[in-house]
């Protein structure tokens, strides 16, 4: 990456931070927190949803489920991409030596979706053939963990229900982008720069949430 395309990515940043700012002193939400930028208001569990932005810390994190996320759980939410490259959900369990980690993710490749798993018996991505992600609608997403299998589901279709994924631990779920704590956990995951943009909303999970979610950086969806 040269210095000019540095300096354009820096400078785009800065404008959505100041147009975020802008937007909480008008709305007369709380300025940045520990828990993000506007957070005030926003619920990802909700039909309005939220809005992950094309900055690199602007995520949704459920930090504490009440349940580790393996046999008989279900996550399901709708998305709506407006970024053809990025990291919608994945889901670690980190090892003292990070080879070792885990981790099961959704990713949008070149306008596709990809199934990444990292277990300690499979290492696999697998593209979701002909549906298209950043396609400006929105996508019903859902995966279970049925005794050793993994079931993706996008638009009431079945993917990829045969393969085994027998990774356990995962006690938290990430969505829009990579935490800076995890890079080291969850190579080689989405190894380009680029961050998922779009819309998350009626998020739903088997496990249960010990504690709110935390908001990074995030707005309310555009036009739902």
């Amino acid at each position: 990456m040269n210095v000019q395309m540095f300096m354009e990515g820096v400078a785009k940043e800065l404008t959505v931070l100041l147009a975020f700012l802008t937007l909480c002193v008008t709305r007369g939400q709380e300025t940045p927190s520990a828990h993000g930028l506007c957070s005030s208001g926003m619920n990802v569990f909700s039909s309005e949803g939220v809005y992950i932005e094309p900055i690199a810390k602007s995520s949704v994190r459920l930090h504490k489920l009440h349940k580790t996320f393996e046999d008989g759980h279900i996550l399901s939410f709708e998305m709506n991409a407006t970024s053809p490259n990025g990291v919608v959900f994945y889901m670690a369990s980190k090892h003292q030596n990070p080879s070792k980690s885990e981790f099961i993710a959704l990713e949008i490749v070149d306008s596709y979706f990809r199934y990444h798993i990292k277990c300690s018996h499979l290492n696999a991505m697998l593209t979701v053939p002909r549906i298209v992600a950043n396609d400006a609608q929105f996508h019903k997403i859902s995966f279970q963990r049925t005794r050793t299998r993994g079931r993706l589901t996008i638009d009431g279709r079945h993917f990829f229900k045969n393969f085994r994924v027998e990774c356990k631990g995962f006690r938290s779920m990430i969505f829009g982008g990579l935490l800076p704590e995890d890079r080291t956990h969850t190579d080689p995951l989405q190894k380009y720069e680029s961050h998922f943009e779009g819309c998350i909303r009626n998020l739903d999970t088997s496990t249960g949430v010990l504690d709110e979610p935390r908001y990074h950086a995030v707005s309310q969806c555009h036009n739902t």
